[in-house]
């Protein structure tokens, strides 16, 4: 039963582009909310480094390797989070890979529609 300070308790969520930034601060806040955690970001390093914060706070948590351009790694990252955190109720999808100011059209559209068949 979710708690007041806990409104998110029993739900798991999956944040791509976690690894640093924006995205680790989302996966910290969702945790902090009471959320299990699949902190996925394309350099393994820096989701497990952002997943070791979130076990510091006693949280659900599990670092995965992803590039979410390719729908192996998402298929695969789905299949972790149901496996490893019990499913999937929250998905945050950050993963521009420069900075959003000059970004151009394509690199906005990028890895969509990959994402979106791959789920």
């Amino acid at each position: 039963m979710a708690g007041e300070n806990q409104p998110l308790a029993g739900r798991v969520a999956i944040v791509t582009g976690a690894g640093a930034g924006i995205g680790a601060a989302i996966a910290a806040a969702l945790a902090e909310a009471g959320a299990a955690v699949a902190v996925a970001d394309i350099d393994e390093a820096s989701a497990a480094a952002t997943a070791r914060v979130i076990e510091g706070k006693d949280r659900p948590v599990i670092a995965v390797r992803a590039d979410v351009s390719e729908a192996r790694d998402v298929r695969a990252m789905v299949e972790r989070a149901l496996a490893d955190l019990g499913g999937v109720d929250i998905l945050v999808n950050l993963n521009l890979n420069q900075d959003a100011r000059h970004a151009t059209c394509a690199a906005w559209r990028g890895p969509y529609p990959v994402k979106g068949e791959a789920l």
